[in-house]
């Protein structure tokens, strides 16, 4: 759910402190549930799963932080 797809592009939207940055990855295997990004975002970064695909590349964000 987190793929943005344009044209033959690739890309998600990972929360860089309060902003919204949209990174070009590159996928590898995929299921009918999920997608392996081989590519484009480093172990820890946060990458926005809902809510993306109105959001535009910059927008000030606000990470939820979850309780345990």
């Amino acid at each position: 759910d987190a793929i943005l797809r344009t044209g033959n592009e690739a890309a998600v939207l990972v929360a860089a402190g309060d902003r919204a940055q949209r990174r070009l990855v590159t996928t590898g295997l995929a299921d009918a549930d999920s997608v392996e990004i081989v590519s484009g975002v480093e172990p820890g970064e946060l990458v926005i799963t809902r809510g993306q695909a109105g959001l535009a590349d910059g927008a000030a964000i606000t990470v939820a932080q979850t309780r345990p």
